[in-house]
C-alpha cells in the first residue's frame, strides 16, 4: 500500500522528490515557496500613482539601489518550482478543514447543490439571480469568494455496477437483461459519463488560524442561510479529507487508485489515508495529493500522463446571458471552471469611480474645446466618449444610490485531456462556447502554472485578468444550471429533459416514501407505475408488492413475475374480511388499534351509506360502540395467547442463561388470527340489537352488504398468499353501488395488516390505482391519510395513481395526502389540474409547460426539493415493453400467451 500511494516520483524537471518537513502538531506545515499575496488595492493605488506621475510629468526614479532591489524581487517572484510539492499552492492544512494558502490567507470550501435555473420562469430566474447578488454583496475585501465547477468523467464500470441489475440465476433474469439493455442504451446517450460538482471557496485574511476559525464560525451559518434561499438545501463546510480528496482527483486523473480506501486486514480496519499515519511516516499531504510530474509548456501543461491547458476570459460584451459561466463548463470533458470575486471597500470603489468620472469629464471638456476651435458644437463629441461618460455616471449611481457593490472579477478555465490533439479539440469547443456569448476565452501564455493554481478550488488567484463590475454584472456569472437525480440504489425514471442525463432516484432516501402518479388517460401513468414495480421486484428479493387494481391492468405483470391475482367478484370464492384486526399498537403515537379500526369501519360504511355527506354524529357513535363490543372476545383471546407465549419465552430465556451452548427459538407473539376475527354479518346482527332508531337505519342501509346480494365481504378471510407480488383485481365490483369504494378499502385494510406483519422483515410497496375513489368522503380519506402518515414506520411505501388531481383534492384529508407525498410523478394534465398542481407545488409556468400537451411518458418528477422534467420511453421491440403496456390489445396478447404457456406446462407435467 505504501508503494502504491507514495512510491512515485514527483518532479517538475525530472529531479528526484525529496521529503518535505511537516510540523507534528494540529496544523501541518507544507514545503514550497508559494510567494506572497498582493492585494487588489495595492495594485490599484500603484496604478493611480503611475497615472498621476504621468500627468504631473514626473520621471521615474532611476536610483540604482532601487533598481537592484526590484530586480531581486522579480528574480524571487519568477523562481521555477523545483518539486511538484512546490507548485501546489498552499502552506498548511488544519484538521477542521481550513487550508492556509499564502500569507495570512485561510480558506474553507463548501460543496453546493445545484438548482433548476434553466427551466425556471423569468420570475424565478430573477429571484435566483437577485439572491445570488445578495450572496455576493455579503462578502468583504478580506472575505472573498471563489466559485468552481468541477466537470469530470465518472468510472463507467463502477457506474454500470451501481445501475445495472445483477443476475440472480432465476427465471426473472430475462427481465433483468431487458432492463439492462434499456439502461445501457441510456448510459451511452447524453452526458451520463460527465458529472458536475460545484463548490464555493471562501478566503479570509487573518493573523492566525484561531482568528480565521472564529470568522468562519460566523460565515458558515450566514452563507449556508443565503445559499438555502437559492438551492433549498443546507450547505455544510467540507472536511479536510474531502478537500484533499478533491485535489487528489484533479491532480491524478491518470490513475485509478482511489484517494481513500478502507480494508479489513487480520480483523483490523486499515485506511489508505489518515493524518496521524502521515506524521508517523514523515510525509506531507502534498506527497499524497500531488501527481507524478508537472511540466509547464508555453500554452499547455503535462500533469502526470495527462495534458491540460488553462484559459482566461478576456473580453466581455455589453450584454451577457446569465448562463455564460455554466455554459463554458459543459464541453464534454474533464475541466475546472472558476470565477474569483474580489470585493472593493465601498468608499474605495466610489473614490475610484469618481476619479474615473473626473478623467472622462476632462476628456469630454478637452474634446469640446477642440471642437469649438473648429467652430463645431458638442453634438460632434465622439459617441464612444459620451457612452463612456454615461457608463461612469451609471456605475456611480449603482454604488451610491442602488445599494450595489463593486468587484474585480476573473474567470479561468483549465481543460484536461488524454493527448494534445484532444486538448486542442476541447479548447476549441470551450472557445466557441464563449464565442456564442460574444466573449473571448484566450489561452494563457507562459502562465499555465498560475492559471492552474487560480482555477483550483483553493481560493488562490495568481492571474490578474480582472474586470471591474457592479453586483448586477458580477451576478451574471452564477454557477447554477439544472438539478440532477442520480442516487445510489435508485430506480430508473427516464431521462432528464434538461441535461439528457439518466434519472436514478431512490424513494427510500426522500423525506418520506409516499408517492403519487398523476396523469390524464393515455399519459403513461400506469406504465410508469408498472415500470417501478418491476424494478422494485427485480432489485431486492425481499420486497413485497401489493396492487389494488380497479381496471384489470396488472394481471399480466403479476403472472410474469410469479405473483398472484386475487379476483374479488360478487359470488366469488375469494373472501377478504374487513374486520381482520392486527392488535399491534403504535408505540410512538399511542394509537389504539380498536380506535383505528372504528374509524376504518366508519369509512367503509360511509362510502356505502352516506356518500359525500358522510355519517352523522349519532351514527358514528353507534358504529364506534359496536366495534368495541364486537372485538371484546377477540382481544381477550389474543391477550390470553400472548400471556402464555410470554411465559414460555421467559422459561426459554432462563434455560438459555443456564445453558449458554444451547439456544431455543423464542415463540413470536401473535398479533392477528383471521380465523377468529368477527365478520360483517356478526356486526350487522350487533347493530340490529342497538336501541337507537339510527341503529335500525344503519342496519337497513348495510343489509345488502352483510346478508344481501353484495355480501362479498361478509365472510372470514380465506385468501392467504405468500406471493411477493399480489394483485387485488376488483374490476368486477363496479363503482356507484358502493361496492367499488368498499372493495378498495377492504383490500387496503388487508394490505395494511400485511404491512404491519412485515415490519422489520421486508419493505412493503403498495400501489392504489384510481386513488380518487377512496378520497371522496372525509372518513375514507381520513383512513387513507392515516395509512400514508403511519406506514413508513412499518417499512411501507405507498403510491396512489389517479387521472384528475382535482378529484383527489375534494376535502382537507385528501389534500393532506397530497401534501404528505415527497414523490410525485406528473404526466399530461388538463388546464384545471395544472393550475391546482402549480399552486400546491409552487411550480413555474415553464415547469408546468412540461405537463401541458405532453406526449405519453413525458412529465415532471417532484421529489420534495427537486423538480426535474423527464422522458420515460421504453423501446417497443423490448419484451418488457409489451409486459408493461396498458394498451388493451397488448394486455390481451400477453394474457393469451401466458394462458397458453400455463396449459403447456400442465400437459408436460401430466405427461
Amino acid at each position: 500500500m505504501f508503494d502504491l500511494l507514495f512510491g512515485k516520483k514527483k518532479t517538475v524537471t525530472n529531479v528526484d522528490n525529496v521529503k518535505a518537513s511537516e510540523e507534528k502538531d494540529k496544523s501541518l506545515d507544507l514545503s514550497g515557496d508559494v510567494g506572497s499575496i498582493k492585494t487588489i488595492f495595492d495594485e490599484e493605488e500603484e496604478k493611480q500613482k503611475r497615472l498621476a506621475d504621468k500627468r504631473n510629468g514626473k520621471a521615474q526614479d532611476t536610483n540604482k539601489k532601487k533598481i537592484k532591489k526590484t530586480r531581486k524581487a522579480l528574480i524571487k517572484m519568477i523562481t521555477v518550482p523545483k518539486y511538484v510539492q512546490d507548485s501546489i499552492p498552499y502552506d498548511k492544512v488544519f484538521l477542521n478543514g481550513i487550508i492556509k494558502t499564502k500569507d495570512d490567507i485561510y480558506t474553507k470550501s463548501y460543496k453546493i447543490t445545484d438548482t433548476n435555473f434553466r427551466t425556471a420562469t423569468q420570475e424565478v430566474q430573477n429571484e435566483i439571480f437577485f439572491a445570488y447578488g445578495e450572496l455576493l454583496n455579503y462578502f468583504q475585501p478580506d472575505v472573498r469568494p471563489q466559485f468552481v465547477i468541477w466537470s469530470h468523467k465518472i468510472d463507467q464500470d463502477e457506474f454500470k455496477r451501481e445501475v445495472l441489475y445483477q443476475k440472480k440465476n432465476d427465471k426473472f433474469d430475462v427481465y433483468r437483461e431487458d432492463l439492462n439493455n434499456i439502461l445501457k442504451e441510456k448510459i451511452s446517450e447524453g452526458q451520463n459519463s460527465i458529472v458536475q460538482d460545484k463548490y464555493l471557496i471562501i478566503s479570509v485574511k487573518a493573523e492566525n488560524v484561531e482568528i480565521a476559525n472564529g470568522i468562519f464560525s460566523r460565515i458558515d451559518a450566514e452563507v449556508s442561510s443565503k445559499l438555502k434561499t437559492i438551492t433549498d438545501y443546507q450547505t455544510d463546510p467540507m472536511e479536510l479529507q474531502e478537500r484533499l480528496e478533491l485535489l487528489y482527483n484533479i491532480y491524478n486523473q491518470d490513475t485509478d487508485i482511489k484517494f481513500f480506501k478502507k480494508m479489513n486486514i487480520d480483523g483490523k480496519e486499515a485506511r489508505s489515508f489518515s493524518i496521524p499515519w502521515l506524521l508517523e511516516l514523515g510525509l506531507t499531504t502534498k506527497d499524497v495529493i500531488g501527481p507524478n510530474a508537472l511540466t509547464f509548456e508555453r500554452d499547455y501543461m503535462r500533469i502526470g500522463d495527462k495534458y491540460a491547458r488553462s484559459l482566461y476570459l478576456r473580453n466581455l460584451p455589453t450584454e451577457l446571458s446569465a448562463e455564460i459561466f455554466t455554459s463554458i463548463s459543459e464541453i464534454g470533458c474533464n475541466c475546472l471552471t472558476s470565477v474569483h470575486y474580489a470585493p472593493y471597500r465601498q468608499d474605495e470603489a466610489i473614490k475610484l469611480v469618481r476619479n474615473r468620472m473626473i478623467d472622462v469629464s476632462a476628456n469630454v471638456a478637452q474634446s469640446a474645446q477642440r471642437l469649438a476651435k473648429q467652430g463645431l458644437t458638442t453634438e460632434f463629441i465622439s459617441p464612444d466618449l459620451q457612452e463612456e461618460k454615461e457608463g461612469a455616471d451609471s456605475v456611480y449611481k449603482d454604488l451610491t444610490v442602488r445599494d450595489q457593490k463593486a468587484f474585480l472579477m476573473a474567470v479561468t478555465v483549465t481543460i484536461f485531456a488524454d493527448d494534445l490533439e484532444e486538448l486542442n479539440k476541447y479548447t476549441e469547443i470551450a472557445m466557441n462556447k464563449a464565442g456564442d456569448q460574444l466573449c473571448t476565452l484566450a489561452k494563457l501564455t507562459e502562465q499555465q502554472e498560475k492559471g492552474l493554481n487560480t482555477t483550483l478550488p483553493l481560493g488562490v488567484k495568481e492571474i490578474y485578468a480582472d474586470r471591474f463590475m457592479n453586483t448586477v454584472s458580477a451576478a451574471l456569472f452564477l454557477p447554477f444550471s439544472s438539478q440532477e437525480l442520480i442516487q445510489k440504489g435508485g430506480n430508473y425514471y427516464g431521462i432528464n429533459e434538461t441535461s439528457h442525463n439518466m434519472i436514478m432516484y431512490n424513494r427510500l432516501r426522500g423525506q418520506n416514501s409516499n408517492g403519487l402518479i398523476l396523469g390524464m388517460s393515455g399519459s403513461g401513468k400506469s406504465f410508469a407505475a408498472k415500470a417501478e414495480m418491476t424494478q422494485v421486484f427485480l432489485k431486492d428479493p425481499t420486497n413485497e408488492i401489493f396492487v389494488i387494481d380497479p381496471q384489470a391492468e396488472y394481471a399480466p405483470l403479476a403472472n410474469a413475475l410469479g405473483g398472484e391475482v386475487i379476483r374479488i367478484t360478487p359470488g366469488s370464492s375469494n373472501h377478504i374480511n374487513p374486520f381482520d384486526l392486527d392488535i399491534t399498537a403504535d408505540e410512538k403515537d399511542g394509537d389504539d388499534p380498536i380506535t383505528v379500526k372504528s374509524n376504518y369501519i366508519c369509512s367503509i360504511f360511509e362510502s356505502a351509506i352516506g356518500g359525500r355527506n358522510g355519517l352523522n354524529t349519532i351514527q358514528v357513535t353507534i358504529i364506534d360502540r359496536c366495534v368495541r363490543l364486537i372485538y371484546e372476545d377477540y382481544i381477550a383471546e389474543m391477550t390470553r395467547r400472548n400471556v402464555a407465549i410470554d411465559e414460555k419465552n421467559e422459561e426459554i430465556e432462563r434455560y438459555n442463561r443456564h445453558n449458554p451452548d444451547n439456544e431455543k427459538p423464542l415463540k413470536p407473539r401473535e398479533t392477528i388470527d383471521t380465523t377468529i376475527c368477527p365478520t360483517m354479518t356478526e356486526f350487522y346482527e350487533l347493530i340490529k340489537r342497538q336501541p337507537e332508531p339510527e341503529a335500525e337505519y344503519i342496519a337497513l342501509a348495510i343489509e345488502k352488504y352483510c346478508i344481501g346480494n353484495f355480501r362479498t365481504f361478509s365472510y372470514q378471510t380465506n385468501v392467504n398468499t405468500n406471493s411477493r407480488f399480489t394483485v387485488y383485481d376488483i374490476s368486477a365490483i363496479k363503482a356507484g353501488s358502493g361496492m367499488g369504494e368498499m372493495g378498495m378499502q377492504v383490500c387496503l385494510n388487508d394490505i395494511w395488516n400485511r404491512t404491519i406483519r412485515n415490519k422489520g422483515k421486508c419493505r412493503t410497496f403498495i400501489y392504489i390505482d384510481e386513488l380518487y375513489m377512496i378520497t371522496q368522503s372525509e372518513s375514507c380519506a381520513r383512513f387513507l391519510m392515516y395509512v400514508f402518515k403511519q406506514i413508513r414506520k412499518y417499512g411501507g411505501v405507498p403510491t396512489g395513481m389517479t387521472q384528475n388531481c382535482e378529484d383527489l383534492l375534494t376535502n382537507r384529508e385528501s389534500r393532506g395526502i397530497f401534501n404528505n407525498c415527497s414523490f410525485i410523478m406528473m404526466m399530461n394534465q388538463s388546464l384545471e389540474d395544472r393550475m391546482q398542481i402549480g399552486s400546491l407545488l409552487h411550480l413555474s409556468e415553464s415547469q408546468l409547460g412540461f405537463i401541458k400537451n405532453a406526449d405519453s411518458g413525458h412529465g415532471l418528477l417532484y421529489t420534495g426539493k427537486s423538480i426535474v422534467p423527464f422522458a420515460n420511453i421504453y423501446p417497443r421491440d423490448n419484451e418488457l415493453y409489451t409486459l408493461l403496456s396498458t394498451n388493451p390489445n397488448d394486455i390481451k396478447k400477453v394474457l393469451a400467451k401466458q394462458e397458453l404457456e400455463k396449459e403447456q406446462t400442465i400437459e408436460e407435467k401430466s405427461a
